[in-house]
């Protein structure tokens, strides 16, 4: 995967998954799509994320998924909207 992209992690049985796309849609976000339920390699992208990145922390204690989840910049990781405040949403919507 490139930097200066946004992924949306996310699974066709995930009731939360589709509020966190039409988010990126509303605000005209570009993003690609990793549907884990459906590909063994979106799967394993998202578990390189969810072992690496900090914001998944509490996931991890918990023993829950981790899903829908925004990856920016391969760097950080949005597991709730109510984290994306004006300045994030700026640099979400500067890369493509």
């Amino acid at each position: 995967m490139k930097k200066n992209k946004v992924y949306l992690f996310s699974s066709s049985m995930c009731p939360d998954c589709p509020r966190f796309e039409k988010y990126l849609n509303d605000n005209e976000i570009k993003f690609a799509k990793f549907d884990i339920s459906e590909s063994l390699g979106a799967l394993k992208r998202f578990l390189f994320y969810r072992d690496s990145l900090k914001a998944f922390e509490s996931v991890k204690a918990t023993e829950t998924i981790g899903i829908p989840a925004i990856i920016l910049n391969e760097e950080l990781a949005f597991l709730d909207l109510n984290d994306i405040d004006e300045s994030i949403l700026l640099e979400l919507k500067a890369h493509e």
